[in-house]
């Protein structure tokens, strides 16, 4: 992955996991270890799908 490529996957997970928080509030202040296996999970993901497609439109 390009640099570029890299720092929109990490908005892209910490976005998915803020609106997760957000929405659940299943995640508590200070519950770090949760938080870490959500980020793990996301890379997994990602690198299971492989190349990661960006499109200009919004």
């Amino acid at each position: 992955m390009t640099d570029k490529e890299k720092e929109e996957v990490t908005v892209i997970i910490a976005s998915d996991i803020n609106d997760f928080i957000d929405m659940s509030g299943e995640i508590k202040f200070g519950e770090k270890e949760k938080i870490v296996k959500m980020v793990d999970a996301g890379i997994d993901n990602i690198e299971k799908k492989g190349t990661v497609e960006f499109t200009e439109a919004y």
